[in-house]
């Protein structure tokens, strides 16, 4: 996926900013933001999982944070489902699936 130099720019001005109303803004548009990479999945990245990238970045803000906190460790189960979420959300980088399977 190309990294657009309008979104670039807005990275950097929101890192580069101090304000509480900037950070707020961007935190708030996230559902936005979520909406928009998951009707843009490459077709590896929509057969990583049955459930969409929303649903799964949802068990990962809701139900994984829950179960580390009370447990203090990842299952296997856990980990590969945070993978699939980490590989639909960012560069998508095939044999990272078939490494993880393996251990």
């Amino acid at each position: 996926a190309v990294v657009s130099t309008q979104s670039t720019g807005a990275a950097i001005k929101l890192w580069n900013s101090s304000t509480a109303a900037t950070w707020e803004d961007a935190l708030n548009s996230y559902s936005d933001c979520k909406s928009i990479l998951s009707e843009n999945l490459s077709n590896a990245q929509s057969k990583l999982s049955k459930e969409s990238f929303i649903k799964t970045d949802a068990w990962l803000e809701t139900t994984l944070a829950k179960s580390l906190k009370s447990d203090g460790e990842m299952t296997f189960d856990q980990l590969t489902r945070l993978m699939v979420w980490k590989l639909q959300r960012g560069q998508f980088r095939a044999t990272l699936m078939g490494l993880i399977k393996r251990n």
